[in-house]
């Protein structure tokens, strides 16, 4: 048997010479196609692609030579095609089997660190309880550390503002303070006048729990997995045996092993990247103003979406603007033209504050533009300017809209 080639080897063999051939014949089993976004926002393609933590292969590549990419310069990993237009009836399939274009309605934990973690809570005996999970080790369920608990499948997660939320499986909801979660649910209550007592609930009679925990700065790099995973680790590696694995996760034990085809994305640096879905936005009616009386919608599309860069759909004319989460950033959106769309033309402008940073025309012939810039003061302004043909038959997707924070 041949010793196996590692990604370092590769790195050397490329600058003297490799033909496709030899590559593929010999170590690629893994299928992951997708793009890395490096620091300059600069989108580079690969068939199959595999990391080991210092460097990144592309395949597939003019002249056979897999293209390599330092992985300190990487930012995000996205797999599969970005627009609808580009994307195949398997990556279609593959996605509605996997539950990712849909509201994830399974059993899951998400933690003050913006991991979600589907699974199950299970008796490890004598009272004590434990999520059970896929890839990581069974966990101890700590409320400090917790944001959300689903326990039985489509229970609401509902809007915590002064204290901890319970949902109980018959529709009742209890205000207070979670203590543990076991055999039973011990939480101290609020308001009323029960306020300040203790009760144990029956873990079988929830249905789910909402914390108020303040949310934490992920430190490291985020994994998104298929059926709504999101891990984080220390670092990850896409190996030539068909596997993804997250180093060091940040939940337990020394690294998580999952097939490589369950992969949807990576963050590389997950404090400094996040996804125009999570931002507040404020509308205006732009300049359809004079021709439409009211605002549309901006809609955010369900499901599971690499970086958590849900597609977000705009109907026609509008004008909408978020603040900032850093003094600086780049921001990277891809706009397509909704593939329901008609026969219009509109522009999309993108500005910091009042200065204006790019301008687009999007239309049936030109109906996908990729759009980066920088942000300084701020705020984050979009505009969907709808021209002389009117505000109707303009609706447009922005997909992977990310803002990444400047360093320095």
């Amino acid at each position: 048997m041949n010793p196996r080639i590692t990604i370092a080897t590769l790195v050397t063999l490329t600058s003297v010479f490799t033909t496709p051939e030899s590559v593929h014949g010999q170590i690629l089993s893994n299928d992951v196609k997708g793009r890395v976004i490096d620091d300059q926002l600069i989108e580079h393609r690969g068939h199959p692609i595999t990391m080991d933590g210092t460097n990144i292969l592309l395949f597939d590549q003019p002249g056979g030579v897999p293209s390599v990419i330092p992985s300190r310069r990487a930012i995000v990993l996205m797999v599969g095609e970005p627009t609808y237009r580009e994307q195949g009836s398997v990556d279609r399939y593959q996605a509605r089997r996997a539950g990712d274009l849909d509201p994830i309605r399974s059993r899951f934990i998400e933690t003050t660190d913006g991991q979600r973690i589907p699974g199950s809570l299970i008796s490890n005996g004598s009272g004590r309880m434990s999520w059970r999970s896929a890839w990581l080790p069974d966990l101890k369920l700590d409320p400090e550390k917790l944001t959300a608990v689903r326990l039985q499948e489509d229970a609401e997660i509902l809007e915590v503002e002064d204290a901890d939320l319970v949902l109980l499986a018959n529709g009742d909801r209890i205000e207070g303070l979670v203590d543990s979660i076991g055999a039973s649910l011990v939480l101290e209550l609020v308001g009323g006048d029960q306020d300040g007592d203790v009760l144990e609930v029956p873990i079988e009679r929830v249905a789910s729990i909402s914390l108020m925990n303040p949310p934490v700065e992920p430190n490291g790099v985020m994994v998104w997995y298929r059926g709504g995973h999101r891990l984080l680790g220390s670092g990850i590696d896409v190996e030539d045996d068909g596997y993804s694995r997250l180093r060091r996760p940040v939940l337990g034990g020394d690294v998580a092993e999952v097939p490589s085809e369950y992969l949807v994305g990576v963050s590389f640096a997950a404090d400094r990247v996040r996804p125009w879905s999570s931002l507040e936005w404020t509308r205006e009616p732009g300049n359809a103003g004079s021709i439409r009386p009211w605002i549309p919608p901006i809609t955010r599309m369900e499901g599971h979406y690499p970086i958590s860069a849900a597609p977000l759909r705009i109907p026609g004319g509008m004008k909408a603007s978020a603040e900032l989460p850093w003094d600086r950033a780049r921001f990277r959106v891809v706009v397509e033209r909704a593939p329901d769309a008609g026969s219009g033309s509109c522009t999309f402008i993108v500005r910091d504050g009042d200065r204006e940073v790019s301008r687009h025309v999007v239309d049936p012939t030109s109906p996908v533009v990729v759009v980066t810039g920088e942000i300084g003061e701020g705020p984050l302004v979009f505009e969907v300017d709808p021209g002389e043909d009117g505000p109707f038959e303009d609706d447009i997707v922005l997909r992977e809209a990310l803002l990444v924070r400047m360093e320095g």
